[in-house]
Order: C-alpha cells, then sequence, then structure tokens
C-alpha cells in the first residue's frame, strides 16, 4: 500500500518554486527593446501601406472620367438637327467633389450627379471616396485641353488649393493625380495619369 506524506509534498512542492529560475529585469528589458525596434520599423511601413490603398481609388476614376469626357465631346460634336460637324467642347468647372475642405483620412460621399461637369457628362463614380475629383481647363473657349484631377490629403491638415490647369504639383501633406485629355478636332489625346506625391 503507498502512502502519502504530505509533509514531504508540501517541502518538495516550496523547493521546486523557490529554486525555479525566472527571467531576469534585463532578460525582459531586451525583449521589451526588441518588440520596440519591430514597432518602429513597422509602423511608418503600415501608415505608407494604408496612404497607398486609398489613393488606389485615384487611377479608375480619371480614365473613367476622361472617356465620358470624351463621349460628351463626341456627341456634341455633331448637330443633332442636320448633322452637321459643330465646333466641340470638353467641360470644365471649377467645382470638385467632395469639396477639399471636407477630405481627410475617411471616406466622403462624392455627389457625382449635382457637381458640374460629372453630372452634364453623366458620369456616376463610387458614392463614398478619399480624394477631392475636379476637371480644370486653360480657360480657352471652347475647351481644347483639360485636366482630370485627384487630390488626397494624406496628413489631415487641409490642402488648401484646387489644382489649377498645368499645375502638377501638391501641397505638403497632399497627393495629387492629373491626367490630361487634348483633341486637335479630330482625335483624343491623353497623357498617361502622373503622381505628385508630398508626404
Amino acid at each position: 500500500m503507498i502512502t502519502l506524506d504530505f509533509e514531504a509534498y508540501v517541502r518538495y512542492s516550496i523547493e521546486v518554486v523557490l529554486t525555479k529560475k525566472a527571467f531576469s529585469l534585463v532578460e525582459l528589458m531586451i525583449v521589451v527593446a526588441i518588440i520596440g525596434i519591430l514597432a518602429a520599423i513597422a509602423v511608418p511601413s503600415f501608415q505608407k501601406y494604408i496612404q497607398k490603398s486609398r489613393m488606389a481609388e485615384a487611377p479608375q476614376a480619371l480614365r473613367d472620367i476622361t472617356q465620358h469626357e470624351i463621349i460628351y465631346y463626341d456627341t456634341e460634336v455633331i448637330n443633332a438637327v442636320d448633322f452637321s460637324i459643330r465646333l466641340s467642347s470638353y467641360l470644365v468647372s471649377g467645382n470638385r467633389t467632395p469639396l477639399l475642405a471636407d477630405i481627410d483620412n475617411s471616406r466622403k460621399e462624392a455627389l457625382w450627379t449635382s457637381t458640374s461637369p460629372f453630372n452634364e457628362i453623366d458620369f456616376s463614380g463610387p458614392e463614398f471616396v478619399f480624394g477631392s475629383y475636379g476637371v480644370t481647363g486653360s480657360g480657352s473657349t471652347p475647351e481644347r485641353s483639360i485636366d482630370i484631377t485627384a487630390l488626397f490629403d494624406l496628413a489631415d491638415d487641409d490642402c488648401s488649393a484646387s489644382p489649377a490647369y498645368n499645375v502638377r504639383t501638391a501641397d505638403d501633406g497632399c497627393s495629387l493625380f492629373i491626367s490630361r485629355i487634348e483633341t486637335d478636332g479630330m482625335n483624343h489625346h491623353i497623357t498617361p495619369i502622373i503622381q505628385d506625391l508630398k508626404d
């Protein structure tokens, strides 16, 4: 028959607890320092990844607006009454959607159907966007060359100026995507989308 010596068991348990090696303060500080270094490397990379993912909407939206401007131009160039060729124009406006003052690092509602020129060219993009979209021209009549722009406020410190025609740079903390359409009256020439990133 096996008997249990309770006193011996308690003595053994206390010895195990007292002799068990734990982490020293130095070891814990080294682990905390390694975690801090890894976080310092990872956080900026993660922030850049978030910024890029927010700006990913711009190229497709600019291509779609470009196509709608071209369709509008080609439709308006033919007189519906006598089918004669008339002087046509791209549509421009000082309006942007969403407004520059409203954009930050969250999605905002884009009022395409109530903002010129998007409503006139029958363009309806994503309902909620991170950037502010606009179409600017050289001021000539008719407009034969336009810039389609998307502006993003990456630093949440307000992009103060709406991009003007032929302006290729953004304010600090902002990112500007821009594409140009030009016509010689017969053909449309599209400049590839360029980006100016100021972070």
